[in-house]
């Protein structure tokens, strides 16, 4: 099949970690024989300032890896103001690609403004929600509701990486929706010795390490997991963030008042990621919200134990006790607790390490999602033509 994806995020030249995990799904496509370029909806930046410089750098055109990425530019100021008139800014740009590249169907990943702008072609569409474009945004506005609900009504076929959000989609328009999880890069993170990696990032054998990364913001649940090291004192955690975020200079000051030994490791490439997590005891994403977060589908595959927050569908992959522990969002003495659980029983961290691998190499692989958007592009295809 030729499989035009439209996206919000992609990697480039300019941020070669943005939607890292859109580029690893279409190349598993790829590797099922079939034909894939990606849109790019990118915002169209002010000629000055520099907060808006590395839109302004994304070129029109460029090669990432074997796939061909082609940007198109529409206003988006912040607080989504105007987020529902992006697919008419775009539509005439989308339809010359597709007449360009004449595909077979149309994948649509954020219901808005993504989906919004592919469901005004005529041809076969699959919407896909991944987080907030569900759970937040259509709650926003009643226009962007609008555009929520025109963009589930209309769409060919519908999918959710989470159950929890595929029964926000049904809510919002009544329709079956295919629930395809999230995966990993199974050639990146896989299980592997903890004590090179700990040497690279100079972590000592015998610290009791809880790595997170991702953004540094309060709704991941970063402050609760200073409280929780706070009150763990005794088992000497070192808590190791990777990523940036506007909260970095609070976390500091959190974390020298709770006189916690935090690490900021800063931005990481994928493959440093994987480093990361193998240099963990526990991975944890105490999050807020959340659709169905990479972070743990890359943890548990890469064999390491989890401990993560109730949010969103994270309950659909751990199973509490047994492929990891969940505990409530914003409740730092749980965290803590399940935490102190883990720093005090090697043998429970390995057994739910060893657990989570196995479920991860059968379900959260990109390969696994794949074939099954495979399967649902061709139910797409029959759809629309029926």
């Amino acid at each position: 099949m030729r499989v035009l994806a439209v996206l919000r995020d992609f990697p480039s030249q300019t941020n070669p970690q943005a939607g890292v995990f859109m580029r690893r799904r279409l190349e598993a496509m790829m590797r099922l024989g079939h034909t894939v370029e990606v849109v790019r909806i990118v915002p169209l930046a002010p000629a000055l300032g520099s907060k808006w410089s590395a839109y302004r750098a994304v070129p029109d055109r460029e090669i990432v890896g074997d796939i061909p990425v082609h940007a198109v530019r529409a206003i988006m100021p912040p607080r989504l103001i105007g987020m529902e008139t992006v697919a008419a800014q775009v539509h005439r740009r989308l339809a010359a690609h597709i007449d360009r590249f004449r595909p077979d169907v149309l994948h649509a990943s954020f219901v808005i403004p993504c989906g919004h702008a592919a469901i005004r072609h005529s041809v076969p569409v699959v919407v896909s929600a991944h987080g907030v474009d569900t759970y937040g945004w259509p709650f926003a506005r009643a226009g962007l509701q609008r555009a929520a609900r025109e963009t589930l009504r209309k769409a060919t076929r519908l999918s959710a990486v989470s159950g929890f959000l595929g029964n926000i989609m049904r809510t919002l328009c009544g329709r079956d929706v295919r629930v395809i999880w999230n995966g990993a890069d199974e050639r990146t993170f896989f299980p592997r010795a903890a004590q090179p990696s700990r040497d690279r990032l100079a972590i000592p054998e015998d610290r009791f390490t809880v790595v997170y990364a991702g953004n540094l913001l309060r709704a991941k649940g970063l402050f609760e997991l200073i409280d929780a090291a706070a009150m763990i004192s005794e088992y000497r955690p070192l808590v190791c963030l990777a990523g940036e975020g506007p909260d970095k200079e609070l976390l500091q000051q959190r974390a020298a008042q709770r006189n916690v030994d935090v690490r900021f490791l800063g931005r990481r490439e994928h493959a440093e990621i994987a480093d990361v997590l193998a240099a963990a005891d526990v991975v944890t994403l105490p999050s807020y919200a959340e659709g169905l977060p990479n972070i743990v589908c890359e943890a548990m595959l890469s064999g390491r134990a989890v401990v993560a927050s109730t949010a969103g569908g994270i309950p659909e992959i751990v199973d509490d006790g047994a492929t990891g522990l969940l505990v409530a969002p914003k409740d730092a003495p749980a965290l803590a607790s399940a935490l102190s659980r883990l720093a005090a029983d090697a043998n429970l961290r390995s057994r739910l390490a060893a657990q989570a691998h196995t479920f991860a190499a059968r379900r959260l692989t990109w390969e696994a999602a794949s074939r099954e958007y495979e399967g649902l592009y061709h139910e797409t295809i029959e759809a629309f033509a029926a």
